[in-house]
């Protein structure tokens, strides 16, 4: 009994050799104790990334061979230390908030394969000023920073650490989130135009005495903010040769 306890524990640590010497030479990591995670159709969905201590973290695109392709809500959950993540190209939904209250991470691009993003996956990062998307992603856009479907209708996430007091919302956009502006504490005044209609029911900001909307007169905006108890004042439009708008306080 105690010969076959011995021949198994040597086949133990012969295999588990084995294993680390194939991963050195095909170059895989073992990311067991990184992160926790799920294996669904053949894909990794993300859990939660174990080292919230990690200023600089690069998510890889395949775990045992298996592509990661999913963020799921708070997988970053509270990682204050972490400046930079870098998401893998095989990465295709951002479910819920991945990234709450990562409130040192200054700098974030959208691969070109995501196609899903539930809510505003930067909730609470305070020092992110820019979000950006790649080129050849057919779903999303950054424009200034911002973070927009690609046909620019609807803002989905407003950078909480953009330095900038007033912000006008681009002519295309018709749609605005509940979360679309996050917890930014910076905005005195945000311009919306006429070609905004869809609003959520509640109150989308976190500091709402600090702010001022400029609506057009009769617009969806000024009955939103009147319905929120919103600070507002109108604004008179005319048209330039392009026909885009230029506004200026009435």
């Amino acid at each position: 009994m105690k010969k076959l306890v011995i021949l198994i524990i040597n086949l133990i640590i012969i295999l588990s050799s084995l294993t680390s010497c194939h991963q050195q030479a095909t170059g895989e990591q073992n990311y067991e104790n990184e992160y926790r995670y799920e294996i669904a159709a053949n894909q990794i969905r993300i859990i939660s990334h174990i080292d919230n201590e990690s200023t600089s973290v690069v998510i890889p695109e395949k775990i045992d061979g298996i592509p990661v392709t999913t963020l799921l809500k708070d997988a970053f959950y509270q990682h204050k230390e972490m400046v930079s993540v870098v998401l893998p190209q095989s990465l295709v939904e951002i479910q819920g908030s991945p990234f709450y209250r990562c409130y040192s991470l200054e700098q974030i691009n959208i691969p070109k394969n995501v196609n899903n993003i539930n809510s505003n996956p930067f909730f609470r990062c305070s020092l992110l000023k820019e979000i950006t998307v790649d080129t050849e992603n057919v779903n999303f856009i950054s424009i200034g920073g911002v973070l927009f479907d690609k046909e620019v209708k609807t803002l989905i996430s407003y950078p909480e650490g953009k330095e900038e007091e007033t912000y006008t919302i681009p002519t295309t956009v018709t749609k605005l989130n509940i979360d679309s502006f996050g917890y930014h504490p910076k905005f005195k005044k945000l311009v919306i135009l006429s070609n905004v209609v869809e609003f959520p029911t509640e109150n989308m900001f976190v500091y709402p005495n600090d702010i001022t909307l400029v609506v057009e007169k009769d617009s969806q905006a000024e009955e939103y903010a009147q319905r929120n108890y919103l600070k507002y004042e109108y604004i008179r439009t005319r048209r330039q040769g392009d026909g885009s708008p230029v506004s200026a306080p009435k």
